[in-house]
């Protein structure tokens, strides 16, 4: 068999989002979710997701894109604007706001939108991650033909090349890490979310990170995010018996970020 960890991202950003997560959680169909603290959403719904810290991992979910929209994120990053001192002293209250709220501290570090792997982002990612003994979601790997037959292979390759500063950073700081990181899609994908996951989680190895998006629309989520159908569509699948069955037939088993025992990055 061969143990992966299922992470959904963005518990926090809306009431539906939350109750699906939450679902799954219950249902032992995630291992990992990953927090949003900024959203009234997470004050109300993180202590429903604390209880079950000893069946899921729960993580930090970074988030820079509040007041400003991602392009301008993301060019201050590529341009070395993103200062590393004020990048550690943002995460440091995002990681404040999440203790205040579950009463412990995240087990693993992620990104919203994956601006952890911009450049001031990372260092502070990997400085934080070792000072509270916590995983990093990293999305580095290698470039390969085989990437055009998964969901976004554009996107997946670019983010495996933007990912190389982070795992370079943690291996430094000897912070684990996933070994490969599954899951990227444009959520324009047609068909079934089942193809779509499927594609994904062809020939993962041990500590793969596969990341999902469920989630039950409702007015909050559609005045937050774009994305609202596919994470039904996501939810759908999760919950049912054919995942389950797929899991099998892949040889799949859902397992902790930490039960993995990650090893540094590379």
């Amino acid at each position: 068999m061969t143990n992966i960890v299922l992470c959904a991202d963005d518990f926090g950003i809306a009431p539906g989002v939350d109750d699906a997560i939450l679902e799954l959680v219950a249902m032992d169909r995630l291992s990992a979710v990953s927090c949003l603290v900024d959203f009234e959403q997470f004050q109300h719904d993180g202590p429903r997701l604390a209880r079950y810290r000893d069946r899921t991992d729960i993580g930090l979910h970074i988030a820079l894109t509040g007041a400003r929209p991602l392009w301008q994120v993301m060019a201050e990053g590529y341009l070395g604007r993103l200062s590393r001192d004020a990048m550690h002293a943002e995460i440091g209250r995002q990681i404040a706001v999440f203790r205040e709220v579950m009463g412990f501290d995240p087990g693993y570090l992620d990104g919203h939108q994956h601006v952890h792997n911009l450049k001031g982002v990372r260092e502070a990612v990997a400085e934080w991650a070792q000072a509270i003994g916590a995983c990093v979601r990293v999305t580095d790997g290698p470039l390969s033909l085989d990437m055009l037959r998964r969901p976004a292979p554009l996107t997946a390759a670019f983010l495996a090349w933007m990912g190389r500063g982070l795992a370079r950073a943690c291996a430094q700081r000897r912070v684990p890490t996933n070994r490969q990181f599954r899951g990227v899609r444009s959520f324009r994908e047609q068909g079934s979310y089942r193809k779509i996951f499927l594609r994904a989680a062809a020939d993962v190895r041990d500590a793969t990170i596969i990341m999902c998006h469920p989630g039950w629309p409702d007015d909050v989520l559609a005045e937050r995010d774009p994305v609202v159908q596919p994470r039904m569509m996501e939810m759908r699948y999760l919950r049912s018996p054919e995942f389950l069955s797929d899991l099998a037939e892949l040889g799949l088993t859902l397992t902790r970020f930490r039960a993995m025992e990650p090893i540094p990055a590379a």
